[in-house]
């Protein structure tokens, strides 16, 4: 589906569903009261049921951000890798279980260029959107509403530039991106510009 039609098509199913929630919630306040607090008691049931369109977006952000805290820390596999030649390896990624959101854990891996050895690795995680967000996007992949659903390691390059990694001369590796291009890697781990002054 056309970003255009999701967000229109997302926009109409969220307003329907707030809609049917002020509703849901005035039926409940006519129930339960018939006094002068009604409308707070209204406004209550309300904002309870409100969030429940997206309650498993609320509830996996923060299990996204736990794992993220977990996993996303460089990971050092030799101790004799200063100066190596090495070339970046990039398996395919592996989906991550028991969370309420389907997230893609995505490992990358600097491995010796004569040996094969790994010698660092990091991961970067991508989560979906909720149950919401994928069946409106139907067979497209779906960003969550609530959270970027997007973690990587922000310390490997410092790591890489200390221990000065570098690639061998020549092409760059059939199983990844060339340290000197980093174009292969995700946005989220391309080197970004730094602000002008």
């Amino acid at each position: 589906m056309q970003g255009g039609a999701a967000a229109i098509l997302m926009g109409a199913a969220l307003t329907s569903w707030f809609i049917a929630s002020w509703w849901m919630a005035t039926q409940a306040a006519r129930l339960i009261s018939d006094g002068a607090n009604r409308l707070e008691l209204r406004l209550i049931v309300f904002l309870a049921l409100a969030p429940l369109v997206l309650y498993d977006e609320l509830l996996g952000r923060a299990q996204f951000k736990e794992l993220c805290r977990e996993r996303s820390a460089p990971i050092l596999h030799a101790s004799d890798v200063a100066g190596r030649q090495v070339r970046l390896s990039h398996p395919s990624p592996e989906a991550v279980g028991g969370l309420l959101l389907p997230v893609q854990a995505q490992r990358w891996i600097y491995i010796d260029a004569t040996t094969r050895e790994p010698l660092l690795s990091f991961v970067s995680l991508s989560a979906q959107g909720g149950k919401l967000s994928r069946a409106l996007a139907g067979d497209a992949p779906s960003r969550p509403l609530t959270f970027s659903g997007v973690c990587a390691s922000t310390g490997h390059r410092a790591i890489v530039a200390a221990l000065q990694l570098r690639p061998p001369p020549g092409r760059p590796s059939a199983q990844g991106p060339d340290l000197a291009d980093p174009s292969g890697l995700p946005p989220a781990l391309q080197p970004q510009e730094s602000p002008r002054p």
